[in-house]
C-alpha cells in the first residue's frame, strides 16, 4: 500500500499549518509536531485527518521520512 505523510497531504491540498490548526481546533505547533513525528497524533484526530483528506488511516505515514519509501500525491478532485 502506498503511503503519504500528513505534511504531503496538507501541501497537496494547498493548505497552511495555520489553516489545518484552525480546521481541527489545534495549535499550529501541534500540527508541526504531528508532521515532524515529534508528537503522537491521537487516534480520533488521525481518523479526522484521514476523513478530511479522503484517505484511509492506513495510508497516512506516521514516522520518520527516512522510513518512507514511496510518497503518493493524490489527485485533487476538481470540476471535471
Amino acid at each position: 500500500m502506498k503511503k503519504i505523510t500528513l505534511r504531503a497531504l496538507r501541501i497537496n491540498f494547498g493548505l497552511t499549518t495555520k489553516e489545518i490548526a484552525e480546521k481541527f481546533d489545534i495549535g499550529e505547533q501541534g500540527v508541526a509536531r504531528y508532521e515532524r513525528d515529534t508528537s503522537t497524533v491521537p487516534a480520533k484526530l488521525l481518523q479526522e485527518f484521514a476523513d478530511f483528506y479522503g484517505v484511509s488511516v492506513e495510508q497516512i505515514h506516521i514516522g520518520k521520512m527516512d522510513d518512507l519509501r514511496e510518497i503518493i500525491h493524490p489527485k485533487l478532485s476538481g470540476g471535471d
